[in-house]
């Protein structure tokens, strides 16, 4: 801390190493509550608020101050969840409070009515700062009550949507404290990175204890099965460079052409310069209002594209800078004599909002037209998707660090904030392709376009696939073959009829490719992996799980330690 202290009723009390408010019991009570509840980021919440009271006002500190408790506070019970309290927390009180709100309920619809004690529990689930699981229009329908009440009276619901509370809160906060910079830990807090790291660990755990049986009496871990899966992560970029090098071969045999695009926020998205100081024009967003703020002008972009008439087809791809907000790389293809008007609708749009401050037009947009002469436009993505993936043969990222380290931290900033790496658009369904290769293990007589699609899926020609499906951008419904979901037999957990994906269907045919039947059950496990192996759920995140991912019948476990979260610089 400075020596030199802004004036104000504000004093520093040096012997005990705290600030307080003096005559401001308000102010007073929440810093005494920092100190109390979060002990590790009392200097770095101090700091800031001596900024904000010099900059501007006390007033202002103590809003700021209080907005800041209020995030990282979940609920009162267990003497107070926080979000950055230990995961396994979590699931003592998540089985806690499920139980409280079924006795609840029950008890106030015997004694009052139905009504009031729907009534009560939404406001129970509204206190905890959750979504109650119904529309308010629809609370009337019994069809979508029923499945409501079974999620509010289930661990597993509270357990699930307090973790990701809990990470999106105190993300936001560690990163408005600048613990999220080039200075301090690339793209996300160290802290969140442990626990995601953790909860990733005991999910492989549990993988390794639950096995898949089918009706043949072929049985595997799941744990193996996720390693032959897009979950993978070699899997996964092997097959994602394998489309987007299809794709530039059907877009060179038609004479198109490519151009890869940046696009990033204004200024005001971002929380700190890499030298880890704050950013003045910061306005508090997250990482999820910035990908907003880029969906809303891709949004803008793709209906310009389609009033000109402008046909394009390509991948998107995100990544974080070094304080965590989104910033978008587009590889798009295109007629060549579409290319300037492209060009020009999409800077339009991309310099809208806030597009004369300083560095705009040189930052917040980047243009590279592909020269075919110079290398292929696969490699201008190459990078971009390794590095996010598992860093392969990248050696260091955009701020020196190495690849496969800084992957790690990119897919656990993805993971956390919910943002989709990867989107290809304009070419067919990936679904359809992999359901295809199954078609591999499965007797039967396919003749046609669907014997050649199978072929084409099977030799990973993503060119030849495109081309057979009837090339790119086609709306789904006039492709040849499309998902074909059927109803599962027996009603989900919340007593909801779901559909599953039994194989595929269109003018092609119709052809079924999942014909197991599997069941999950517990290995053998020594004693010793019990207690570990229930306390977090099932999770593959960033791919398309096989079917068996969905399943999450772990059982839970109480384990309860207090410890401060570590980690903090």
């Amino acid at each position: 801390m400075s020596a030199n202290l802004p004036m104000g009723p504000f004093n520093w009390h040096r012997q005990e190493g705290r600030p307080y408010a003096l005559g401001d019991h308000r102010s007073r009570k929440m810093l005494r509550t920092v100190e109390d509840k979060h002990p590790h980021l009392k200097q770095r919440i101090f700091q800031c608020y001596l900024r904000i009271a010099d900059g501007a006002t006390y007033h202002q500190a103590d809003m700021w101050l209080e907005s800041i408790l209020d995030r990282l506070h979940l609920h009162d019970d267990l003497g107070g969840l926080k979000a950055d309290s230990p995961f396994e927390l979590f699931q003592s009180f998540s089985e806690k409070i499920s139980r409280r709100l079924e006795r609840e309920f029950t008890g106030h619809a015997v004694a009052v009515n139905g009504k009031e004690a729907l009534n009560l529990l939404i406001r129970e689930v509204h206190k905890a700062g959750m979504e109650f699981p119904v529309e308010p229009d629809d609370l009337t329908d019994k069809e979508k009550v029923i499945p409501a009440l079974a999620r509010v009276f289930d661990s597993n619901w509270w357990r699930r949507r307090l973790r990701r509370k809990a990470y999106l809160s105190s993300e936001g906060v560690y990163r408005e404290l600048g613990l999220v910079s080039k200075a301090t830990n690339l793209y996300v807090s160290e802290y969140n990175f442990r626990r995601n790291l953790a909860a990733q660990a005991s999910n492989e755990e549990l993988l390794s204890l639950l096995t898949a049986e089918n009706q043949f009496g072929y049985s595997a871990t799941l744990s193996s099965l996720k390693e032959k899966s897009v979950s993978n992560p070699r899997n996964r970029r092997n097959e994602t460079m394998m489309r987007i090098g299809g794709l530039e071969d059907y877009a060179n045999e038609h004479g198109h052409v490519g151009v890869f695009y940046t696009l990033t926020c204004p200024s005001k998205y971002h929380a700190t310069h890499q030298n880890g100081h704050a950013n003045a024009k910061f306005d508090g967003a997250t990482p999820l209002d910035a990908q907003k703020y880029l969906n809303r002008v891709w949004a803008r972009v793709r209906a310009a594209l389609k009033r000109t008439g402008i046909d394009w087809y390509g991948i998107r791809t995100v990544e974080p800078h070094h304080d965590g907000t989104p910033h978008w790389h587009l590889l798009m293809f295109l007629e060549k004599g579409d290319l300037p008007e492209a060009n020009r609708i999409f800077r339009e749009h991309a310099l809208q909002e806030d597009g004369a401050e300083n560095g705009a037009e040189e930052n917040r947009f980047v243009i590279e037209e592909i020269d075919p002469e110079k290398g292929r436009a696969t490699g201008y993505v190459a990078k971009y998707i390794s590095k996010s993936i598992d860093g392969y043969e990248v050696g260091e990222d955009s701020y020196g660090n190495d690849a496969v380290e800084s992957a790690a931290r990119i897919r656990a900033w993805a993971s956390i904030w919910g943002i989709r790496q990867f989107q290809f658009m304009g070419s067919p369904s990936v679904t359809v392709y992999r359901e295809l290769r199954r078609l591999r293990n499965i007797e039967g007589d396919r003749k046609g376009l669907v014997q050649e699609l199978e072929q084409a899926a099977d030799n990973g020609d993503w060119k030849r696939y495109v081309e057979l499906m009837g090339g790119t951008c086609l709306r789904l419904k006039d492709r040849p073959l499309r998902a074909l979901m059927v109803p599962k037999p027996t009603e989900n957990k919340y007593h909801e009829t779901v559909e599953h994906l039994k194989g595929l269907v269109g003018s092609a045919g119709r052809v079924i490719t999942r014909i197991y039947e599997w069941t999950i059950g517990r290995t053998k496990p020594s004693e010793n992996h019990l207690p570990a192996a229930g306390l977090e759920e099932i999770s593959l995140r960033g791919a398309n799980a096989p079917p068996w991912s969905s399943v999450n019948n772990c059982t839970s476990q109480n384990h309860l330690h207090e410890a401060p979260p570590p980690f903090f610089r």
